[in-house]
């Protein structure tokens, strides 16, 4: 039962009863039914002496020898570094609350504070973690901050914190190289996220990679041994991780300098001159820097659309909309969503790979449909700036269009923006925003720059636009879906066009490092290049299709980051890069060609 005693609450239940004020009277049932400590304890040796009623005489001398090694009586804190105490957890629930509920009786004076922990060392054991809950402290501590001390925006990634008997000389976080074959990144992770019983927001990287192809790319991991995830490898199916260090920071968005692509073209008919002529146009003059089409995958630029003018509901439609060509039980369970707004009755249909969607849905669930802002706000981060980002691309995808038609892809005329370091044979992209200028009569005049010093903003608040037509055309498309780039019509700043930092984008791109061959097979199905799982596993192309009556071009090359190889395919055989154009090619029979090069 309840009672109002003395301004505070008392608990009352067989025996046990706690007044919530610090230093008022206290009496707490032990073991046999004793009581542990009459009054608030003051000093270590009180606390370790009642503790020893508890935990026994084994539990005393380690929160003894804890004590003393980190904390100062004097000055009532604790030495720096990562002080914890880890006791085995016992198997009895009762034995463990006692416990418990001696460090929030007690330990209040001292900071100390428990929780429960997975013994590592021991799976499926368990430990009870004993630590200070000192402000600032918590990422010292392994301890996530919860309420107002939650991350603001901007601020360091929280990661999963559950493995906490980690050694005190080992780095945080474990760098490994991730194979996969006909996946996307995220899916990739949340299998082996999965399976090691962690969180999404444990894994750190630097960029996606496509679903469609053979990919390989560096990942870190939050405080996981590189023994358990190496023993993944016998499970997992188009999968591999390898190449483990441990290491101080986790990757992040944006980290990533570049990626060395491998494509091969079948059904090539153009004679080895005209293939040869072709490769050198594009090494030369590069291609139009176009975000590809699978940045829009999924029609992500129309719930990016919503999400900037405030329309929470169309973008959550939109995102559980199903999608072309969509497995039955995934497109079954979004449509049932749709029709009944039934969040729960929709996740007990939705497989659970279908992480932005079935994140949303139990926020939805959760929420309902008053709190629309949270519901989305439940999607993982990533994905959430993925949606705003897509509606950017879309928007300079047909900036650049308009400005190459009217000014041609050769000519620098006076209000383009040009950038005024760096030139185009490094790899790296980042522009700073104050290398951008105006171009001037002078600057033209003078033919300071050339095309490939082109850039066109990525609309945000810290970037500048074209003072020619190309700049007020940003805005008259813009305005044509509905979005002002100068002001949001909400408050919500992730979802704002205003609330975005911006950035520039060349407009013309040129490969680096581009070597090409020519490969001849005989059979469609036919492998012709050896992916990193075939050299590990000793595994050779079939060299018998050497001499095959059919022939394909294997090129390679190095693009910067947010750079996609499908533009610079698309013009060397200038032909579509669609899905619905590629496919029209593979059931192309005979030797066909895939379009004209150069």
């Amino acid at each position: 039962m309840w009672k109002r005693c003395l301004g505070g609450v008392a608990h009352k239940d067989k025996g046990r009863e706690r007044l919530t004020r610090a230093g008022t009277k206290t009496q707490t049932q032990g073991e046999g039914g004793g009581d542990v400590q009459e009054g608030p304890v003051e000093t270590t040796e009180e606390l370790v002496r009642a503790f020893e009623k508890v935990a026994g005489g084994q539990g005393k001398q380690k929160l003894e020898d804890f004590l003393r090694r980190w904390y100062d009586e004097n000055t009532r804190t604790y030495g720096p570094g990562r002080c914890r105490l880890l006791l085995p957890a016992p198997v009895d629930r009762e034995e463990r609350k006692r416990i418990h509920q001696f460090f929030r009786t007690h330990g209040e004076p001292f900071q100390l504070v428990t929780d429960t922990v997975d013994d590592d060392d021991n799976p499926p054991g368990k430990m009870i973690r004993i630590y200070p809950n000192q402000k600032g402290k918590e990422e010292d501590q392994g301890r996530r901050p919860t309420g107002a001390q939650k991350r603001k925006r901007g601020e360091e990634i929280q990661f999963d914190y559950r493995n906490n008997a980690w050694p005190a000389d080992r780095p945080n976080f474990l760098m490994f190289t991730l194979y996969k074959e006909n996946k996307d990144t995220q899916d990739a992770l949340n299998v082996i996220g999965r399976m090691l019983r962690c969180k999404p927001s444990s894994f750190g990287f630097a960029g996606t990679k496509d679903k469609r192809g053979v990919t390989t790319q560096r990942v870190t991991l939050y405080r996981q041994k590189s023994e358990s995830v190496a023993r993944l490898n016998k499970v997992l199916r188009g999968i591999m991780v390898g190449n483990f260090k441990y290491v101080e920071e986790p990757l992040k968005l944006g980290d990533l300098l570049g990626n060395r692509f491998c494509v091969v073209l079948r059904g090539v008919v153009e004679s080895e001159d005209a293939l040869r002529e072709g490769v050198e146009y594009l090494s030369r003059d590069g291609f139009i820097n176009y975000f590809g089409l699978q940045r829009f995958s999924g029609g992500t630029h129309h719930v990016g659309m919503a999400l900037l003018k405030g329309q929470w509901m169309d973008a959550i439609k939109l995102i559980v909309r199903p999608k072309e060509n969509e497995r039955q039980e995934c497109a079954e369970a979004k449509q049932y969503f749709l029709d009944t707004l039934d969040a729960k009755g929709a996740l007990q249909k939705m497989p659970h790979f279908l992480v932005a969607e079935r994140s949303m849905l139990e926020g939805f669930h959760k929420y309902g449909e008053k709190n629309l802002v949270h519901v989305l706000s439940c999607i993982p981060r990533t994905l959430q700036m993925l949606y705003v980002h897509s509606y950017q691309s879309y928007l300079w995808n047909r900036v650049a269009t308009a400005r190459l038609e009217k000014f041609g892809s050769s000519a620098v005329v006076e209000g383009d923006l040009a950038c005024t370091v760096g030139d185009m044979s490094s790899v790296k992209t980042d522009i700073d925003p104050d290398q951008v200028r105006v171009v001037t009569t002078e600057d033209v005049q003078s033919r300071r720059y050339t095309v490939f010093d082109l850039v066109l903003p990525l609309p945000g608040n810290r970037v500048i636009y074209p003072t020619n037509d190309t700049g007020a055309l940003f805005h008259t498309l813009a305005e044509e879906d509905g979005i002002s780039l100068e002001e949001s019509p909400h408050k919500v700043k992730m979802f704002s066009i205003t609330g975005l930092t911006g950035a520039y984008r060349r407009i013309i791109q040129k490969p680096h490092n581009v070597e090409w061959k020519v490969l001849r097979y005989n059979h469609e199905n036919e492998d012709l290049t050896e992916t990193d799982a075939d050299k590990l596993r000793g595994r050779r192309r079939n060299k018998t299709a050497d001499g095959g009556e059919k022939r394909a071009l294997q090129l390679e090359f190095t693009l910067p980051a947010s750079c996609y190889a499908t533009m610079a395919v698309r013009e060397l055989t200038k032909a579509s890069s669609s899905a619905a154009f590629q496919k029209s090619i593979a059931l192309t029979a005979g030797n066909e060609a895939s379009g004209p090069i150069a």
